[in-house]
């Protein structure tokens, strides 16, 4: 794109271009290098949203490039970019609450931003977080033995997640209860936390309810997280959603994004509290802006199904692209139908197929079996059998039944797989177990043609009926041609007349001959030139070779009709 376009486009107020033209008159490529424009540029795209010229941003303040450096500006763009999923941004965020540059110094949340950008695979956030915990352990040591409670507490919790020294649960009750003695209610929670574990003292879950109580009524929003989470689920406590939901809300009023996700949860659900999608969606809202993956699916979800917000695809498949980012499994299949599908975004089947895989990598059944249904079709990848059964097979593995079917059908077509008649049945038979008419029908061919079983009729017409019952029109054909000739079931012409009609009236064109035979013999039905002819001419239409013939037999043979 060349820059005219690209300046058109971006004072269209597209923000990916009004980025790139930013970068563009900031480095001077293509166009004469202006800084005070590219800044300008900048700043339009990031107060859009676009996470990467947030980022871009920030660096600028952070460096003072192009601008007077300000690094409470640098870590306001890096916050609204790495709350986003930028992993530049949680990075570079990190350094800033680490050295304290733009924010108070505060190593937790350097951690929790440097554990964002490095789960997302960046190796400086690896090493940074590395050295963040043991630069963090230096100095809560010494103030620790200052008696300072929340540096005590602080050198507590590097003991016990092993973050800037040797894991040691002893060392981590000992500095908790130094720090509980002078009552600091974090350390309450803390002692807690080893209770409900067993770490450095015995299991004791009630125990671990006094604790979080203690730290809760003092208002830590992590002690109210952990007692709504005993109350949730029983633990140490009788089960009681109410009480839970009245815990998490107090967390979650305090701004704990688990605490916002769970309480959303209760409210979607019902559990807790009256059951309310606009208040859950609310709730999963505030915890999906800090960044909370769950919570961004979920908000998804809503945007999806329209359960408490006003439905939006775009918000939907924008939502769902935060959370894929962050590795869940389920957001990343979702963005795959939505470019499957063109639900919210362009459609694209390459990007389709690049979401699929990440799923199906994490062992998301339904993606697997999309991404094998693509590899069999040859839709955003090049066609390639052997693939499209690997991963149908990873899909049928987890009882996935269209998987077991289709994995089936490789076996009996030889398609990716050696040809192997017995297994293409005994994946039907896990499919059609499972009640999927498609295998059902797959199945009864095996038992009606002895493939990869010992030929049994009335095997055949069983399974035949299962999936007619579902209204799968072949297997309704097929029925009515067991009952016609007596194959697996009792002759019944009236049977057989029925079946046919059924499966005729879907479309098949072998059932409306059938029927037209029929109608043309007064077998099953009363006898009717008339019926017959309408019903061939229906499968004549669809150029079915049998059907054309009994009309010139009929038109020859000079029938009165």
């Amino acid at each position: 794109m060349d820059v005219n376009e690209l300046q058109k486009k971006a004072e269209q107020g597209d923000a990916a271009a009004q980025l790139k033209l930013a970068l563009a008159l900031e480095k001077g490529q293509g166009v004469a290098q202006d800084i005070a424009k590219a800044m300008a540029w900048f700043q339009k795209s990031a107060a859009q949203g676009n996470e990467n010229a947030q980022c871009y941003l920030g660096s600028r303040y952070y460096h003072g490039q192009g601008v007077a450096q300000d690094y409470e500006k640098a870590a306001e763009w890096y916050q609204k970019s790495a709350v986003q999923g930028n992993m530049y941004a949680q990075n570079n965020l990190g350094i800033c609450y680490q050295k304290g540059l733009g924010v108070a110094q505060d190593f937790d949340r350097a951690a929790e931003f440097y554990k964002k950008s490095a789960n997302q695979g960046l190796e400086d956030a690896k090493k940074n977080l590395d050295k963040c915990y043991k630069q963090a352990a230096e100095v809560y040591q010494k103030a620790a033995q200052q008696g300072d409670a929340a540096s005590q507490w602080a050198l507590a919790c590097a003991y016990f997640y092993g973050e800037g020294v040797e894991t040691d649960y002893t060392k981590a009750v000992e500095w908790f209860q130094k720090s509980a003695e002078q009552g600091y209610l974090k350390a309450f929670n803390g002692l807690g936390n080893c209770c409900y574990y067993g770490y450095g003292v015995p299991k004791d879950l009630k125990k671990s309810i006094e604790y979080y109580m203690k730290s809760a009524e003092l208002g830590y929003k992590n002690a109210q997280h952990n007692l709504g989470d005993s109350y949730y689920y029983g633990e140490g406590v009788a089960q009681d959603y109410a009480k839970a939901a009245v815990w998490y809300e107090k967390a979650a009023q305090q701004g704990h994004a688990d605490a916002q996700f769970n309480l959303g949860w209760c409210y979607y659900y019902g559990e807790g509290v009256a059951q309310d999608y606009a208040k859950a969606a609310a709730w999963y809202e505030k915890a999906a802006k800090q960044g909370h993956a769950d919570a961004q699916f979920n908000l998804g979800i809503c945007y999806d199904t329209g359960r408490g917000v006003t439905p939006d695809q775009i918000k939907a498949a924008a939502w769902y692209e935060k959370a894929a980012k962050q590795g869940i499994a389920a957001a990343q299949y979702n963005l795959g139908i939505c470019y499957d599908t063109g639900r919210g975004v362009t459609p694209d089947q390459i990007k389709a197929v690049a979401w699929y895989e990440k799923a199906a990598q994490q062992g998301h059944a339904t993606a697997q079996y999309n991404l094998g249904t693509c590899y069999d079709k040859g839709w955003g990848v090049k066609q390639d059998y052997s693939k499209a059964a690997a991963w149908y097979e990873k899909a049928a593995q987890q009882g996935f039944a269209v998987a077991q079917n289709n994995f089936g059908v490789c076996y009996k077509k030889r398609e990716g797989v050696a040809q192997d008649y017995a297994k293409a049945a005994a994946w039907y038979e896990k499919a059609a177990q499972q009640g999927l008419a498609e295998a059902q029908y797959n199945l009864g061919i095996c038992y009606d043609k002895g493939w990869g079983v010992a030929q049994n009729h009335a095997e055949a017409a069983a399974w035949y009926e299962k999936a007619a019952q579902q209204g799968y029109a072949k297997a309704q054909h097929n029925l009515g041609v067991c009952y016609e000739y007596g194959e697996g079931v009792t002759q019944d012409y009236a049977k057989a007349a029925a079946w046919y009609e059924k499966a005729a009236q879907q479309g098949v064109a072998e059932a409306q001959y059938y029927l037209g035979r029929c109608y043309e013999n007064g077998e099953g039905v009363t006898k009717s030139l008339n019926r017959a002819v309408e019903w061939y001419q229906k499968a004549a239409a669809q150029d079915y070779k049998e059907a054309s013939r009994a009309l010139l037999r009929i038109k020859l043979g000079d029938y009165d009709i």
